[in-house]
């Protein structure tokens, strides 16, 4: 039986803790494994199963020739490579990451969900999942259908609700065809939260909201014992389980000035904040409302979206004023649960800012790369890379790279979409203390103990900027715990996640690895004491220990079709062998629990309780 209050996870880690709480065949195999050789045997088995799936989908896709045009647009994204590529690891590439996402297009016809889907579901069938029903994908991802050794375990699975997006229109439309329809997200005010109507239903209007969120909106599907469903950082409204909509026709044609008002990079209206003391922060902290484009906010006025977007809209412009409703509840607001696939797809779609279905974090994430062709190319290919961005945005076949809040439906002007819960908080630490001080019965002078994976290939600064952003450092000085802040070497902005008062430089951070002889694998322990942080919930004075397990293995955390399959499957089942193996690894993690290390050995610790929450990194 497990200890662990609470295991939260991200993106890929999501798959396999859907897996985990949700499938006795893979919970047996795993945990219950017998071996570090029987990991490996698994491990193996459920990449063939992927190999199987990708290898069939791309005879079946169809989709080659509609594809070929985009990647030929994308290439104009970055002219010449004559240093208009971002630097570093490329992690903040959004053009690698674009045409990454044209091979998830490629295999799946652009489908994440059904890609998520279609992958979980092969690889149970192979492995024996014989759960209720049989399908694992179908399985209600609930508090009742928790196996029994995780009844007593929350689950949290992290993923981030997009600020804004489009709605498609047609011919039969009542706008002109030249106008989608915009839906802008927006905290619950006070009087939609006293007396909100059903959420099916469309008669609950404010007119009086003025707020929209700028940012990706942190969101953890949450199964516990008394509560079940999506959860945002949103404490600082009426609502942390409910946000707001407004629709407001939008164009259909793509011009970068319409969403000024969600701070494009490198700054907003041609202004742009230095940080105070010279930190390496994009932009300086802003209070909530505050609209002065040396301070942005995670929260900005309605009323500058739509002049912005009105200004090459003149259907807009001719419009009233839109209400504002409840968004709709994710997956048809099922008190039992969402779908196991569901789940899995929302907090994994790592190519969500490549949809323009998400116009503002579409925007977002192309005006770091459009920032760097205005340094280093020149007008002419400025003017190519609008073109082509405007090209993509027409392209409705990379829409569902983001996942809609009502799929295998389609959304309409009451519903969200999401991507991939690491453009909010990528390890989940926020949320996931977060539901704990949520409890009635939190006790805050209480040690927590977290384990956090990170599973990247190197420790470099994107990945060492995940971590600082939990501690006063260097790019979040003067910005307020939950306020807008755009992370160095991260695609867009978020709210900011910090939750511990302490300082830590990523000096201080590399000072603290602690190397595994014999391998790859490092570990890093940190200690802080939480701060208020009126986004997330979060509640000053709580002690935190936090032992982090850093893989530092040279293995792509994208893996998409038959050839890179091919390539990382055996690395990926050894890394899993060398992890179950190593007794190092595993004297560490005792004694950071203060469990006795003197007899313990690999195969007899597998089922041992231990206390505490556990936090994995799925990138």
């Amino acid at each position: 039986r497990s200890e662990f209050s609470a295991i939260a996870t991200n993106s890929g880690a999501g798959w396999f803790a859907t897996q985990l709480f949700y499938s006795s065949a893979f919970y047996e195999q795993t945990v219950l494994a017998s071996s570090p050789q029987d990991l490996y045997d698994f491990t193996m088995q459920w990449m063939n199963s992927y190999l199987t799936l990708s290898e069939n989908a791309i005879r079946n896709a169809g989709e080659t020739g509609r594809l070929d045009g985009l990647i030929n647009i994308t290439a104009a994204l970055r002219p010449g490579n004559n240093g208009t590529a971002p630097t570093g690891e490329g992690q903040d590439d959004v053009v690698t990451s674009l045409l990454g996402a044209y091979d998830v297009a490629k295999y799946f016809v652009g489908d994440w969900a059904s890609f998520v889907d279609q992958m979980l579901e092969a690889a149970s069938i192979e492995y024996g999942h014989d759960g209720p029903g049989q399908s694992l994908t179908q399985t209600v991802a609930g508090a009742a259908g928790r196996l029994p050794p995780l009844q007593r375990t929350d689950m949290l699975i992290q993923a981030a609700l997009a600020p804004s997006s489009r709605v498609r229109l047609h011919s039969s439309s009542s706008l002109p065809v030249e106008n989608d329809m915009g839906v802008f997200v927006g905290p619950i005010t006070a009087n939609i939260a006293n007396d909100p109507p059903p959420a099916t239903t469309n008669s609950n209007t404010n007119t009086n909201a003025d707020d929209l969120y700028s940012v990706a909106i942190n969101s953890v599907y949450i199964v516990n014992d008394t509560y079940t469903g999506f959860q945002y950082a949103t404490f600082d409204s009426a609502s942390s389980s409910d946000v707001a909509v407004m629709s407001s026709p939008i164009s259909t044609t793509f011009e970068f000035n319409d969403w000024n008002p969600y701070y494009l990079y490198p700054g907003s209206m041609g202004r742009v904040g230095a940080p105070p003391g010279g930190g390496g922060g994009l932009f300086t902290g802003g209070n909530s409302g505050n609209n002065d484009p040396e301070k942005p906010s995670a929260l900005i006025s309605s009323n500058a979206v739509l002049e912005a977007a009105s200004s090459t809209n003149a259907a807009m412009a001719q419009m009233s004023p839109p209400a504002t409703k409840l968004m709709a509840l994710p997956f048809g607001g099922n008190p039992e649960g969402a779908l196991v696939a569901q789940v899995a797809a929302v907090t994994s779609a790592a190519a969500g800012t490549s949809s323009p279905a998400l116009p503002s974090v579409f925007t977002q994430a192309l005006s770091k790369q459009r920032a760097r062709v205005r340094q280093s190319a020149g007008l002419a290919a400025l003017t190519a890379f609008d073109a082509a961005v405007g090209a993509l945005n027409n392209r409705a076949i990379s829409d569902d790279l983001a996942v809609c809040g009502q799929w295998p439906n389609p959304c309409g002007e009451r519903d969200g979409w999401f991507i991939d819960g690491g453009f909010a908080d990528n390890p989940s630490v926020a949320m996931n203390i977060a539901s704990y001080h949520s409890r009635p019965n939190a006790d805050l002078t209480k040690r927590l103990k977290l384990v956090l994976t990170v599973t990247n290939q190197r420790f470099n600064a994107y990945v060492q900027n995940i971590l600082l952003q939990y501690f006063a450092t260097d790019f979040n000085q003067g910005i307020a715990p939950g306020e807008y802040v755009w992370i160095p070497t991260h695609h867009i902005p978020r709210r900011s996640a910090q939750l511990f008062q302490e300082t830590l430089t990523a000096d201080d951070l590399l000072d603290l690895v602690e190397p595994i002889a014999d391998s790859n694998m490092t570990t890093i322990k940190l200690q802080g004491t939480t701060l208020d942080n009126p986004a997330f919930g979060l509640r000053a004075g709580q002690r935190v220990d936090v032992l982090i397990l850093v893989l530092n293995d040279p293995i792509t955390t994208f893996v998409v079709g038959p050839s890179v399959i091919n390539q990382t499957m055996t690395p990926l089942a050894e890394m899993t062998r060398h992890i179950a193996s190593n007794a190092e690894l595993l004297r560490r993690v005792q004694a950071f629990f203060g469990l006795n290390t003197g007899s313990a050995t690999i195969d007899d610790t597998t089922d041992k309780p231990d206390p505490g929450a556990n936090i994995g990194d799925g990138d």
